[in-house]
């Protein structure tokens, strides 16, 4: 296929992986680098991963980006945990600019029906036609974890009577103290526990998840619960990014519950803690993994673990920016409109050199 020329928006967390995997990436070529921090801005973007330079340097003006020339957008900057408004506007500008948009900013529009109520889909779609392009919300929870790896593990049973995931993150390593506080880390345990009913939990980005996969089974779901849940820690946590005194929060549980006539069909739950230590002792402990257990005929059930020796060694992040690149060619070829993984084929990442 012909090389992509793929513009990087932001370099934290996400995205220097994003960026790191661009480069690295034999069908695409970086066509510009948009940041957000003044210290990064004019430095080559081989530079800012610990890579040779590739000759384009890092600028912090967007109708600069708007005017570069490219097939497609790696949009990894700061939405959910920052400003959603201002990240949804740029990602629709980007669209209307014939650009193709692959995003994990907004969680949310991994599965952009969940947003009817705020019209955010249908101001996607209008972008996508006036710009001839197509848009894509991916990451790895919400955007493979909790939708797209159980569709996929479905395939392999008669039925499915329930469905039981399960996400386990230490975050002792996080770099961004902005997730870390909008989480709940470091709040007292009441400030920040609480249970959202169906009106509410359907607009969650998990939701979508579980309603992606629904959508994919044939499930309707007629009710849904989210409860968000912060652990004391008996000890004082200092991590690079947050520091905890006792009695604050050191772990997070959050679980959305769907059912179909009072049934529970499907539970998705977040295990998240600043360390092994600060979690309560009957949790499974993973420091980048996943399990996914499905009772029906047959009943299975599967677990990923993931590590990497990259930046603050988080797997998770990783994935969520190499998820977003490889899905790139895809949406490249795609309809014009919002794509979900429900309307893409399958596609996967590609051998090193």
């Amino acid at each position: 296929m012909a090389t992509l020329k793929v513009i990087q928006v932001a370099t934290g967390a996400v995205g220097t992986h994003s960026l790191r995997a661009i480069l690295g990436h034999k069908d695409l070529e970086l066509a510009g680098l948009l940041v957000f921090s003044p210290d990064k801005v004019g430095r080559d973007a081989g530079e800012l991963v610990g890579a040779p330079a590739v000759g384009i340097r890092a600028t912090d003006n967007f109708d600069e980006i708007l005017a570069t020339e490219a097939d497609a957008v790696s949009f990894n900057a700061l939405g959910d945990t920052l400003d959603p408004a201002a990240a949804f506007d740029q990602i629709c500008r980007l669209l209307e600019s014939g650009k193709n948009v692959c995003s994990t900013a907004l969680s949310a529009l991994v599965y952009p029906p969940i947003t009817d109520r705020h019209a955010m889909d249908q101001r996607l779609q209008a972008a996508c036609r006036k710009g001839d392009v197509s848009f894509h919300g991916t990451g790895i929870n919400p955007g493979f974890m909790m939708d797209v790896w159980p569709i996929v593990l479905g395939r392999l049973v008669r039925h499915i009577d329930t469905l039981y995931m399960t996400e386990m993150v230490d975050m002792s390593r996080y770099t961004s103290n902005q997730v870390l506080t909008v989480l709940g880390y470091g709040k007292r345990p009441d400030e920040m526990s609480f249970e959202l009913p169906f009106e509410h939990a359907r607009e969650s980005a998990y939701f979508g998840s579980i309603l992606m996969l629904a959508e994919a089974a044939g499930l309707e779901i007629d009710d849904a619960t989210l409860t968000w849940e912060g652990f004391a820690s008996d000890k004082a946590i200092v991590t690079p990014a947050i520091e905890v005194e006792p009695g604050h929060v050191g772990a997070v549980r959050v679980r959305v519950r769907a059912f179909k006539n009072t049934r529970m069909r499907v539970e998705s739950q977040m295990l998240w803690m600043l360390g092994k230590d600060a979690a309560p002792a009957d949790w499974p402990y993973g420091d980048g993994s996943w399990s996914v257990r499905i009772e029906g005929d047959p009943s299975l059930e599967t677990r990923i673990d993931a590590s990497t020796s990259f930046d603050a060694k988080q797997p998770d992040v990783l994935m969520t920016g190499a998820h977003g690149v490889n899905a790139i060619p895809a949406v490249v070829k795609g309809p014009v409109g919002v794509l979900t993984h429900l309307d893409l084929p399958l596609f996967t990442g590609t051998f090193s050199a």
